[in-house]
C-alpha cells in the first residue's frame, strides 16, 4: 500500500505538492486501506521542497524535515526500485524475483473526514508514532483557547467579504470577536489563549495585545496541530490544518462564517448547538466534536 503524494517523487523527497493538512488526507486513506486489506503501508515521502515559502520568506518552509524522520532506504527500494511503480496504474501486480506482488497506490486527497471517521481512533494513535520526538507537543499548564491565524500563502479576502473561501485569509477583527465570544461563553474575559500563525508579530499585533493572549512558541507544524487539538476551544482558519486539529481533538470549534461544517465532518461528530454572537452575518458556529 502506497500513499501517492503529489509532486515529483525523487525517492527521499519530493519537489512541489500540497501542505501537511492535504497530505494527511492521502496518508490517512492509505492507512485505512492497509487496515482493511492487511497490506503493508510503505513509509511515504513526507519531505518536500517548495519554492513559494522560500520566495515569501515564510517562518515555516514546509519541508517537514523537522517533523518526520528521513525516509528509510528500504521504503525507497520497495516503492521506486523493486516495484518500479512510477507511472504505473493505481492498482495491479508486479513481479518481484520469482513472485508476483499486488500493490495499490492511494491518491485520494478529498478534504473531507466522512470516510475517515471510522478510523479516527487508529489515526489518533498512529500519527504521533510517525514523527520525530521534537515534533510532539508540550502541553500548556492550563486550559486554553487556540486561534489558528493562517496568513502566509493565503489570499486576502475580496473586498466586502469576510473571506469565506478555503485558502483565503480571515480578517483579524473576526478572530478578535471570536476570541471575545468564546471567553464570554466561559465567563472569563481573560481565559488564556494561544495564537498559532505563520504571520509576523506585526501582522498579529491586534490579537497579541489582548490580555491573556500569547503567541505559541516556535515548534514544528505537527506539534502545533496536536497542541491545537488539545485546546478547550479551537478558533479555526479556512485551512485543512485547522480541520485536522478539530478532527483529532475534542475542542469546542469556532468555525469561520459561511463554512458548512457538514461538508467536511460527519453530522454525528457535530452537535447542533449554535452559539449566537454579534460578529458578522452569519456569526460563528460553536460545536462540540
Amino acid at each position: 500500500m502506497i500513499a501517492g503524494f503529489p509532486g515529483w517523487n525523487l525517492g527521499f523527497f519530493r519537489i512541489g505538492g500540497p501542505g501537511l493538512g492535504n497530505l494527511l488526507f492521502i496518508w490517512a486513506r492509505a492507512f485505512a486501506r492497509s487496515l482493511e486489506t492487511g497490506a503493508v503501508l510503505i513509509d511515504p515521502v513526507w519531505h518536500q521542497l517548495k519554492v513559494g515559502p522560500i520566495l515569501r520568506r515564510e517562518r515555516d518552509l514546509r519541508t517537514y524535515l523537522d517533523v518526520f524522520p528521513v525516509r528509510s532506504p528500504r521504503a525507497v527500494w520497495r516503492e521506486l526500485v523493486r516495484c518500479r511503480l512510477l507511472g504505473r496504474p493505481p492498482t495491479g501486480e508486479v513481479r518481484v524475483g520469482g513472485a508476483r506482488v499486488t500493490y495499490e497506490i492511494v491518491r485520494d486527497g478529498r478534504t473531507t473526514f466522512h470516510d475517515l471517521d471510522p478510523y479516527r481512533e487508529q489515526i489518533r494513535t498512529v500519527l504521533p508514532k510517525l514523527v520525530r520526538p521534537r515534533a510532539l507537543p508540550s502541553l500548556p499548564p492550563t486550559e486554553f483557547i487556540a486561534l489558528h491565524v493562517r496568513l502566509g500563502d493565503f489570499a486576502p479576502p475580496r473586498e466586502g467579504t469576510l473571506g469565506t473561501a478555503i485558502n483565503t485569509r480571515l480578517p483579524l477583527s473576526w478572530y478578535l470577536a471570536a476570541l471575545r465570544a468564546a471567553r464570554a461563553a466561559h465567563g472569563d474575559p481573560t481565559f488564556p489563549a494561544l495564537v498559532f500563525s505563520d504571520g509576523a508579530d506585526e501582522e498579529l499585533e491586534p490579537l497579541l495585545r489582548e490580555p491573556g493572549v500569547e503567541r505559541a512558541p516556535p515548534r514544528p507544524a505537527f506539534a502545533d496541530m496536536l497542541t491545537m487539538a488539545r485546546a478547550r476551544v479551537l478558533v479555526c482558519s479556512n485551512s485543512t490544518f485547522s480541520f485536522w486539529a478539530a478532527f483529532l481533538g475534542q475542542a469546542m470549534l469556532v468555525a469561520p462564517p459561511g463554512l458548512d461544517l457538514v461538508t467536511y465532518f460527519p453530522s454525528e461528530m457535530l452537535a447542533s448547538r449554535i452559539f449566537g454572537c454579534d460578529i458578522g452575518a452569519p456569526g460563528p458556529v460553536i460545536v462540540r466534536t
